[in-house]
This record gives C-alpha cells, sequence and structure tokens, in this order.
C-alpha cells in the first residue's frame, strides 16, 4: 500500500484514532494478513493508535495494537453481524474507519459511528464472493456484464457499502477503472501503487508525519 504516501494534512490532528477492519488476520495466510500487522505496526510506531476487528478460528499470533477477534465458528450472519457490532463500538473512540475486507460491515459500523470510512480495495468483492460460492466462473472483466439474480446483489451490496466510503484506495489504475463502472464517485478513488520490494534487506522508513491512508480530515 505505501507505494505513494499521502499526507494526513490537517493540522488540528497530528495524531490519529483508527478503527481497523479486516476479515483476515494471522496465524491465517495471504497477502491482506501480511498487510494487516505490518500497517498496524507502521501506524503505532508513529504514534496513532490502532484497534483491529476481524475474524479467525483463534487467537491472533501477532498483536502490534489491541486486536478483537470474532470467531469463524459462528454462523456467517451472526459472524458477520458481530465484526460491524465491534467495529462500530471501536468506531466511536476512533477518528476514521479503515478497512480491507468486510465492506458492508465496515459501512455499517462507521454509518452508526458518524466517522468517516476508508477503505482499501485490491479486487472486486462482488467477484471474489461470486467465485467463492460457485456463481460465476469467468474473468474479473467478464463479471462486470454479469446480471444473473444472485450476482445483481452481490454487485449491489457491494456498490452501496463502498459509496458510503469518503476514499477507496486501489493499488492500481486498471482496478480504479473497473470501480469507476459501478458508480463510485471518481474524486473519491484514490490510486496508490504497491511498492516494489527495497533492494536491501531492512524496512524502509517514512517520514513519521504521513500515513497512507488516503483520508484528510
Amino acid at each position: 500500500m505505501i507505494g505513494a504516501v499521502v499526507r494526513c494534512a490537517a493540522r488540528r490532528l497530528t495524531r490519529m484514532r483508527i478503527a481497523f477492519l479486516t476479515g483476515i488476520w494471522p496465524p491465517d495466510v495471504g497477502g491482506p494478513a501480511t498487510h494487516g500487522p505490518d500497517f498496524a505496526r507502521f501506524l503505532v510506531a508513529r504514534g496513532h493508535s490502532v484497534r483491529v476487528v476481524t475474524m479467525g478460528d483463534g487467537e491472533p499470533s501477532e498483536r502490534p495494537c489491541q486486536v478483537e477477534v470474532v470467531s469463524r465458528r459462528l454462523p456467517f450472519p451472526l459472524r458477520y453481524g458481530q465484526v460491524a457490532l465491534r467495529g462500530a463500538r471501536a468506531a466511536r473512540a476512533a477518528d476514521v474507519v479503515y478497512a480491507t475486507a468486510t465492506y458492508a460491515a465496515a459501512a455499517a459500523a462507521a454509518t452508526a459511528a458518524r466517522r468517516p470510512l476508508v477503505a482499501k480495495l485490491v479486487s472486486d468483492p462482488a467477484y471474489e464472493r461470486a467465485r467463492r460460492y460457485r456463481l460465476f466462473e469467468g474473468t474479473l472483466e467478464e463479471f462486470q456484464d454479469a446480471a444473473s439474480r444472485p450476482v445483481r446483489a452481490l454487485k449491489a451490496a457491494r456498490t452501496r457499502a463502498l459509496r458510503t466510503a469518503r476514499t477507496i484506495v486501489v493499488p492500481s489504475a486498471y482496478l480504479a477503472e473497473i470501480a469507476r463502472g459501478w458508480g463510485l464517485a471518481d474524486a473519491r478513488i484514490l490510486v496508490l501503487t504497491n511498492p516494489a520490494p527495497p533492494p536491501t534487506s531492512g524496512r524502509r522508513e517514512l517520514p513519521s508525519n504521513n500515513v497512507p491512508l488516503g483520508f484528510h480530515p
């Protein structure tokens, strides 16, 4: 996410409180599971407060900040409702809600707490869910024109949730163009390309007053 850095420009708010909603967290594996702790650690190291609400099968293996886990053993409607409920509780004590998944729950939490929502989007969540439930077998581009009743319902839920976001961060102009096709406002879509790995070992340091959230309070 930190391919380009957007300043948290308002001088009245130099330290932020962030409610971070995500569907995956270590010991889960995958890109989002890696991004979550790394980004939380980045923010906490710069004096920001982060509270995570996620889903999991057990206790988190990384705690760079406060992490609340909703058990995946719960039926999906209860589990998702718990993410929204706990997310709203976290959002009331935050300045902004940041979501890398669970967008409908994040939208409900941000709306209930009257806090701005920033969504990090790396694909089409409706497409990913349609593939998971075997409702669609084609490509991402082909999915944009798919119109079966279940697919239309997934698309409507996706767009309704993302329209509540003040900023939608995407990693490429390609995905930005797809997102515009959903009727999302162009002014709210921010392209932040993912960085290439550094040529030498060690983490790249960024100025402490820069927060790559794409949110300007």
